[in-house]
C-alpha cells in the first residue's frame, strides 16, 4: 500500500481564501437539511473520524499522512475515506463553527487541509487501480459549481468516484454563468452535472442550465446537490434534463450503465 504524500501545505494559502463565513453556515444548514428530508444518515463515524478531523485543524502533532495510513491499515479503504470520512468531517467542521465551538480561522484551515488529503488520497486511489485506457474512449463529464457557491469539496469527492467508474471528469469550482458559453472548450462532453446548494435560487439555475446547453450542444445536463433536499422537482422549473443525488442513476439516465465500473456509495450530494 503506498503512503499517500502529505503536500497540504503547498496548496493551503490558496484554498483558505476560498471559504468564507457563509458558506460554513450554510454547510451545516444543508446537514440539517439532509437529514430531515432525505434521510441521509450525519451520525459520527468511529475513531479515526475525530483523528482525521484533529490532524486537519493542528489539534495533534500527527501528520495527515500518518492518520491515513494508520486508517488503512486498520482496513478502511481509500474509497472510504473519500466517500465517508472526508465528506463527515466537512460537515461537523461546518457544524462545529455554528455551535461556536471551533473558530471560524480553525476550521477554515481545516477545510483547506481537508482539500489536499481529498487530493492525496485520490491520486493515491488513482495510482492502485492504474486503469489501463489507451485506445479506449472514456466517457466525460462536465462538473459545474456555480460561483459563490463554495462547496467545492463535493464536486472533487464526485470527480474522484466518477473516475472509479471509468468515467473522467473537468471541474470548474466557480462556474460563472455570463462566461460559461464562452469558456466552453472542444472537448467532447457526455453529460454536465450542475451542483447547487440549498440557497441557491432557481432564477439563477435555470439561467445556469440554459448556458450550459448552449455551451455543450446536444447532451444531457444534470442538477444534483442539496437543493434537490429542499425541493426535488427542479426539472420542469430549472430545463435540466435530470435531477438526482444518486450517482449510479445519473449514471444511469446518461446511458452509460453498461461503461461503468464498480463503486461503493452512490450518492454526489453536496
Amino acid at each position: 500500500m503506498p503512503r499517500v504524500q502529505n503536500n497540504l501545505n503547498d496548496t493551503l494559502t490558496a484554498e483558505v481564501s476560498g471559504f468564507a463565513s457563509h458558506a460554513l453556515s450554510i454547510l451545516a444548514d444543508e446537514v440539517r437539511l439532509a437529514k430531515s428530508k432525505s434521510g441521509f444518515e450525519v451520525n459520527p463515524l468511529p475513531l479515526p473520524l475525530a483523528t482525521l478531523q484533529n490532524v486537519v485543524t493542528q489539534r495533534t502533532p500527527d501528520t495527515a499522512q500518518n492518520v491515513v495510513d494508520r486508517m488503512v491499515r486498520t482496513g478502511i479503504d481509500l474509497e472510504e475515506i473519500i466517500d465517508l470520512y472526508i465528506p463527515q468531517v466537512a460537515r461537523d467542521l461546518g457544524q462545529a463553527w455554528v455551535d461556536d465551538a471551533m473558530s471560524f480561522a480553525t476550521v477554515t484551515i481545516g477545510c483547506a487541509r481537508l482539500q489536499g488529503v481529498l487530493r492525496n488520497v485520490a491520486k493515491a486511489l488513482l495510482d492502485l487501480n492504474n486503469v489501463e485506457i489507451m485506445g479506449v474512449q472514456m466517457p466525460r463529464f462536465r462538473i459545474l459549481v456555480p460561483a459563490g457557491e463554495q462547496h467545492t469539496l463535493g464536486a472533487t469527492v464526485l470527480a474522484s468516484q466518477l473516475q472509479r467508474y471509468g468515467i473522467m471528469s473537468d471541474i470548474d469550482l466557480q462556474a460563472d454563468v455570463f462566461t460559461e458559453e464562452s469558456n466552453a472548450s472542444h472537448t467532447k462532453y457526455d453529460a454536465v452535472m450542475i451542483s447547487a446548494s440549498a440557497r441557491f435560487g432557481f432564477d439563477k439555475l435555470s439561467l445556469f442550465v440554459e448556458r450550459a446547453k448552449a455551451s455543450y450542444g446536444n447532451i444531457p445536463v444534470l442538477i444534483g446537490g442539496s437543493i434537490l433536499a429542499q425541493n426535488e422537482i427542479v426539472t420542469p422549473q430549472t430545463g435540466a434534463d435530470f435531477a438526482t443525488n444518486d450517482l449510479l442513476k445519473a449514471i444511469s439516465l446518461c446511458g452509460l450503465d453498461e461503461k461503468v465500473q464498480s463503486l461503493k456509495t452512490s450518492d454526489w450530494r453536496r
